[in-house]
């Protein structure tokens, strides 16, 4: 692996945590229609729509027409969206603050809605330490799409094969890898902590 001169992060469930079942716990106490609700009716694939650009008004208006009876739990998405996320994932600050430390620019490349990345950004200090931040649904293109790899090279000015990009879904890395990303499949950030020790950066 080439010396690494930038990082680039994804944000949900490397940074922080994210999962809708932390809300619809809360508003449906069946375990097995729990389990049915959250794979079958606010599923990712229909999220992703909202990654891409689509308004939360928009994404529910169209879900509630196909399950009209859990037009209330639909709607929740959107008006208590905060309670979908859960913790900041566990050393990653510490670790964001430690490459801030040495001057490491940081960047993320996040799949996430235009209209609730500005509540992770003032709800979570980690924003602070990115240079820059591609947010999918201010760009129309979602991860693992090739044209948001190609944006960022471009918006970030690094050089690819000198970039670390940090993501827990493997196929965008797999992506990246092709314009010359180096890449890191996020499952710990003790697991990370190792890695940027062997590529001297921590």
């Amino acid at each position: 692996m080439s010396a690494i001169s930038a990082i680039i992060f994804d944000i949900g469930n490397v940074l922080i945590t994210w999962d809708p079942k932390n809300l619809y716990k809360k508003l449906i106490a069946d375990k097995q229609e729990l389990d049915w609700f959250c794979s079958e009716v606010v599923t990712l694939d229909w999220h992703t729509h909202h990654d891409a650009g689509l308004s939360m008004q928009e994404g529910i208006k169209n879900l509630i027409t196909q399950y009209p009876d859990y037009a209330d739990e639909i709607a929740a998405f959107d008006t208590r969206w905060a309670e979908t996320i859960g913790d900041p994932v566990e050393g990653m600050l510490d670790l964001m603050q430690q490459l801030s430390a040495k001057n490491i620019p940081m960047f993320a490349i996040t799949n996430y809605s235009a209209e609730k990345y500005p509540e992770f950004e003032q709800d979570f200090p980690f924003a602070d330490h990115f240079t820059d931040v591609i947010v999918s649904g201010r760009e129309g293109i979602v991860k693992p799409s090739p044209e948001i790899y190609k944006l960022a090279i471009e918006r970030f000015g690094i050089i690819p094969h000198k970039t670390l990009f940090i993501d827990d879904r493997a196929e965008n890395i797999h992506s990246a890898a092709k314009f010359g990303i180096q890449g890191h499949v996020f499952s710990s950030s003790d697991i990370l902590a190792k890695e940027l020790k062997t590529l001297k950066l921590l």
